[in-house]
């Protein structure tokens, strides 16, 4: 039998399960306890109009629950490095400034201005593509969240803020006074809190060769400022550099929470500047947000997305500047992280094989949802669940109900149960989470949850057929230099993982002529088809694939939506692809380095989103699309650019599926001229 006690409810400290397993594993039982938990943003004074009371919008970790046994009525909580915490928070909340303060020192802008809103890691702010032709910073402000605080302004709840002409000061005090003189690019990085070597958990991507964030906003908005001088005045950031890795948990859950974050600073800091500049009509705002995770409802039931669907609305009730956010597909194409199944009523079974690596530092999560939307109020799970470790024997199916769990011996693994409702309430979809312990614990000695061959059970106990999605969610390590998180993955012998040449198998396979490319996804269980990044595959973003430059073949790892909108909020392939390697033989696409005037090559579908953003920034400096206009709308006009971006001759050109490519690909990527000897 499987070593699971049967499903009982339990007094969740949090109401997210992974907030929860996050606690259990690293501040109440014997893990380590990489990061201080400090309570989450109660509101943001801003946005109460956006469901007419200030009660409905409730604290970034959802509903009202307890923090602790003892401590009822705490908000939920997400960790936050102790030195980067503001430890007067919640005062400084119930002062008179609020989320942002009403004077301050807001840069100017004119009516003519796009601002570009970057939140990504390791964005080098003192780089000349970033600064106008005086030398002077693009950058209106930036929010360093992983930052230590030190005693910076009362109404930031973590990390340090860099107004635009704090950062010009800084640039002076490291360029020998004059801007246009060559940067002290190491003590202005230290200066300004982009890089640490003091601290095991703080950034220190600018320090290398290559830093994520530099590079996507050398795409976004990187330009010679003298010469492409209108387009460094027109074109103005604000900047959100996210804390390292080690913050967001094993399963990125905590990322939701610093994005939202983000998002949030970017859209009120914009209100705010535009105030101050004194314009009557917003300047537009695009927001590029290069990052993404797996598993999740791929609907508006997760903490991302609905506040994206917020935000979504609050240029209409607030009068602010119209939420223009892209997205990356994701790059887990080839991964073996989704599968999608029917489950015949009244007893049919499926098993699904779930492959955990050894010596993996790091906890492992699958999401399974079932698809279909069940009334409010239905706390039954339609299907049942049954988890087999490594040569173990199969259990029997109990029903479990929500807000149950089921626990593996020893604290080393444990199954959520939920019936999570979208915004509106009307209806609810069921989640299992299962959350797998570390096969090697970093320190104590502790045994881990077996690595190996696990077998995921669904029985379906209802009197209608349901499909059913499970993914396995990202992985990353936690704790500083640590570097055993591997990824688990589903095993099915009908996945084709290579084509007959011996290359990585894609979604189709791709050959010359006008005949659609042949489906090579056509496995039973496990699929390419729905590894859509959870943040991307909704309606509320835009969201952006890759392909190679050279033939317009698309890249094997840009995820691959299923085909059609599950839900009515939901997306069932990226909106387009843009660029995201050059070639067969040219790694990736070239922009800025963690060093300033250097260029290098990165790869991925993040690279292909910035190529996007920095598409609809030329457009509208060419008077082509005002994205504060209601028509068309991002994604209308990003579908466009298939049409208006001609397709080299030399393109492989035979059709291929949306749920790949969306309306198409565009061939077309910014400049990024390097001298050569």
């Amino acid at each position: 039998m499987s070593s699971w006690n049967t499903w009982h409810d339990h007094p969740r400290m949090v109401t997210s399960p992974y907030v929860d397993w996050w606690l259990m594993q690293h501040m109440l039982g014997s893990g380590p306890q990489p990061m201080q938990m400090v309570p989450a943003l109660a509101r943001m004074d801003e946005f109460h109009a956006l469901h007419d009371s200030a009660d409905s919008l409730v604290a970034l970790g959802s509903d009202p629950a307890t923090f602790a046994p003892g401590t009822a009525g705490e908000w939920p909580v997400f960790p936050v490095s102790q030195s980067a915490a503001n430890p007067d928070y919640l005062a400084s909340l119930q002062g008179a400034t609020g989320w942002f303060p009403d004077q301050g020192t807001y840069p100017i802008i004119t009516k003519d201005t796009l601002v570009a809103g970057v939140i990504d890691v390791d964005i080098g702010l003192g780089h000349r593509r970033f600064r106008s032709a005086d030398g002077s910073s693009r950058v209106l402000a930036s929010w360093q969240q992983g930052t230590p605080w030190k005693g910076g302004p009362p109404h930031l709840p973590f990390g340090a803020q860099l107004m635009q002409n704090d950062i010009n000061a800084l640039l002076a005090c490291h360029s020998s006074g004059d801007l246009t003189r060559p940067l002290d690019q190491e003590g202005f990085n230290r200066a300004a809190g982009l890089v640490d070597n003091d601290r095991p958990d703080s950034l220190r991507g600018l320090a290398g060769r290559t830093a994520h964030g530099t590079h996507v906003m050398g795409l976004v908005a990187g330009a010679d400022p003298v010469e492409q001088a209108s387009f460094s005045e027109k074109v103005q950031l604000l900047v959100v550099n996210l804390p390292p890795a080690t913050a967001y948990g094993e399963g990125g859950a905590f990322l939701d929470y610093y994005l939202v974050y983000a998002m949030r600073w970017i859209v009120e800091m914009h209100a705010r500047i535009t105030r101050a500049s004194g314009l009557a009509n917003t300047p537009p705002l695009l927001m590029n947000i290069s990052f993404g995770k797996q598993a999740g409802a791929k609907d508006e039931r997760q903490v991302f997305v609905k506040e994206a669907q917020r935000l979504s609305e609050a240029d209409k009730i607030l009068g602010q500047a119209k939420f223009n956010a892209i997205l990356p597909a994701g790059n887990d194409n080839l991964s073996r992280v989704h599968s999608r199944f029917e489950v015949q009523p009244d007893g049919g079974e499926q098993t699904l094989d779930w492959r955990v690596s050894p010596d993996d530092g790091t906890s492992n999560f699958v999401e399974i949802w079932v698809e279909k939307l069940l009334n409010p109020g239905t706390t039954s799970a339609p299907v049942q669940l049954d988890v087999v470790p490594p040569g173990a024997t199969p259990g029997t199916f109990k029903q479990a109900t929500s807000g149950q769990i089921t626990e593996l011996h020893n604290g080393l693994g444990r199954i959520y149960c939920d019936a999570v409702p979208p915004i509106d309430g009307k209806s609810v979809r069921f989640r299992y989470l299962i959350c797998l312990a570390p096969d090697l614990f970093a320190k104590g000695g502790k045994v881990g949850a077996a690595a190996g061959k696990w077998q995921i059970r669904v029985r379906n106990a209802d009197v209608i057929a349901h499909t059913v999605r499970a993914s396995v969610q990202t992985d990353q390590a936690t704790l500083p230099g640590q570097s055993n998180a591997r990824q688990s993955y589903f095993d099915d012998n009908a996945y084709q993982m290579f084509e007959d040449t011996g290359r990585a198998a894609d979604t189709f396979a791709y050959f010359s002529g006008a005949d659609a490319a042949p489906d090579l996804d056509t496995g039973p269980l496990v699929q390419r088809r729905g590894t859509l990044n959870s943040y991307a595959a909704n309606r509320f973003v835009a969201t952006i694939g890759g392909h190679r430059q050279s033939d317009g073949r698309p890249a094997p790892y840009s995820a691959s939506g299923v085909g059609q909108a599950v839900h009515s909020n939901g997306r069932g392939g990226p909106t387009v692809t843009f660029p995201s390697d050059d070639g067969a033989a040219h790694f990736g696409i070239l922009s800025d380095g963690a060093s300033d005037g250097s260029a290098v090559a990165m790869q991925g579908t993040s690279f292909s989103c910035a190529c996007a953003t920095r598409w609809v920034i030329e457009n509208w400096l060419a008077g082509r699309f005002d994205p504060q206009s209601d028509s068309p709308d991002l994604c209308t006009f990003l579908k466009e650019g298939p049409l208006q971006v001609p397709r080299p001759d030399k393109w492989w050109d035979a059709p291929v599926g949306r749920e790949k490519v969306g309306r198409g690909r565009v061939a077309w990527q910014p400049a990024r001229p390097v001298e050569r000897l």
